[in-house]
């Protein structure tokens, strides 16, 4: 039987967003009362391939007020696989963020361990980042203007192979990109500079790889920077494991990775995305679904994908968004038999607005800026939506860079006065908090749901007796 771990928290809670996947310098928002969760699928997301049961340990450092986890045991399941969300609870503070968290994942018997970096906001503007954050005391500050990535970021090779690598950049804006590659064995691209625009957003460049004559796992590095671009949002950088042996190895079943993992796009516009089956040492058939989303449209219908030993296959398709200022959660499903694989991504619109409205809502409740300040942050948000409006997609980054740049300033002048755990971030976990967390946890897990069960029971009785989107706001 397949396992998934406290899995019904994400599907019964109407409290409880779409899981995003657990990513290295992940940065995204819970509302405020409400749960949201990242999820990990092991041994996948690992790039640990064995035919083993394996048990893992999850750790996580973020206070127990934030997040479900602090250290928790898995072990995979006859079919080698355990889906684990980790959910963080919105807070009280619409404006609160943690500092810079981990979560680490361990396999004591494999000797592996890999940690991921984290930040949660809580925040009523939806919003997920990749990457180091520009300003500390506001982790939201970048975009996803574009995204890039390997379809296959765990691929095998024997000894002293050449192998050629997918690698993919997505972007609806009118812009340029230098590439270059990074890696300790023989590795390049086919070319280093490449554009995209609103009619041609998808990009797929060969990576050549040779594998060296000696067993081990390879990073293989590509960083893309957007020409005529300053800050954080301006570099992206992605890694493909080659893992090198005498005799291939295969999974003992097939993974799923969806392309992008976070994309911003213009409403209206068909993002393309793909889903990405690799199988393992047996052949089979895979159901492959995606879990609606109100607010999208979607290319792609549930259907069947045969898969022979080894075999990588991508599946295409384009979501399209309706709603401005939106933030969705993109889930496909995979399954064979007992075995369930899960992929996430996240998909938003005007995130370039999401930015500017949640550094403003920080400003606007720092009880230390004057009312003047606070006017002249409404005044600078105001002018920037103006031109933000009128402009092509994607064009006008220097004028966002500006703007964060203003906001910024207006807060440094009271936040370098304050200590530090009064700088929109909760302090670290104190004592006696952990017995109200689990009550909390219990509320949510139990009398939450048996609450919405009966609520609807009462809604049927009461019609079976009877005779018979919010647009986008102003940045004032």
């Amino acid at each position: 039987m397949k396992k998934i771990i406290s899995l019904f928290l994400v599907f019964l809670l109407p409290t409880v967003a779409q899981a995003l996947p657990l990513t290295d310098n992940l940065v995204f928002t819970v509302p405020p009362g409400n749960v949201s969760c990242v999820s990990i699928t092991l041994p996948d997301d690992l790039g640990v391939f064995t035919d083993q049961k394996i048990n893992y340990t999850l750790e996580s450092s973020a206070s127990s007020e934030w997040d479900d986890l602090t250290t928790a045991n898995f072990g995979t399941d006859d079919n080698n696989t355990v889906i684990v969300p980790i959910c963080f609870f919105g807070q009280a503070n619409e404006t609160a963020c943690t500092g810079p968290f981990t979560v680490t994942a361990t396999a004591p018997a494999l000797a592996f361990t890999k940690t991921y970096t984290l930040q949660v906001c809580s925040s009523t503007i939806g919003d997920v980042d990749i990457g180091t954050p520009q300003e500390p005391n506001d982790p939201l500050g970048n975009n996803d203007l574009f995204a890039i990535g390997f379809l296959d970021s765990h691929p095998t090779a024997q000894l002293g192979t050449s192998h050629s690598l997918e690698f993919r950049l997505e972007s609806f804006a009118e812009q340029a990109f230098d590439l270059s590659i990074t890696s300790a064995i023989d590795a390049s691209l086919q070319t280093t500079r490449v554009t995209t625009d609103l009619f041609n957003p998808l990009v797929s460049i060969p990576v050549t790889v040779t594998a060296p004559a000696t067993e081990g796992d390879y990073s293989i590095t590509v960083t893309a920077t957007m020409t005529e671009c300053t800050g954080t949002s301006c570099t992206k950088q992605t890694t493909a494991t080659l893992h090198v042996s005498e005799q291939q190895q295969l999974p003992p079943t097939f993974t799923m990775s969806l392309f992008p993992q976070s994309l911003d796009v213009p409403i209206e516009q068909p993002a393309e995305f793909s889903l990405q089956l690799k199988n393992g040492q047996t052949p089979l058939t895979v159901a492959i679904k995606l879990v609606e989303f109100p607010g999208l449209t979607y290319s792609m219908t549930e259907q069947n994908v045969t898969l022979g030993t080894g075999e990588f296959v991508s599946v295409p398709f384009t979501i399209t968004p309706h709603d401005p200022n939106a933030f969705y959660g993109i889930t496909a499903i995979g399954t064979s038999g007992d075995v369930v694989k899960k992929a996430s991504a996240a998909l938003t619109t005007d995130e370039l607005v999401s930015d500017i409205q949640h550094q403003l809502a920080l400003l606007q409740a720092d009880p230390n800026l004057s009312a003047d300040q606070k006017e002249q942050a409404n005044e600078i948000a105001d002018a920037w939506y103006t031109s933000y409006e009128n402009a092509q997609y994607g064009s006008n980054l220097d004028q966002y860079g500006a703007v964060q740049n203003q906001l910024a300033s207006l807060e440094n002048e009271t936040t370098e006065k304050l200590p530090v755990d009064q700088q929109h971030v909760i302090p670290a976990e104190e004592p006696g908090k952990g017995a109200s967390n689990i009550i909390f946890s219990f509320v949510i897990t139990f009398i939450v749901p048996i609450a919405v069960i009966l609520l609807i029971v009462v809604v049927f009785v009461l019609r079976k007796k009877s005779p018979k989107d919010t647009p986008l706001d102003e940045l004032a």
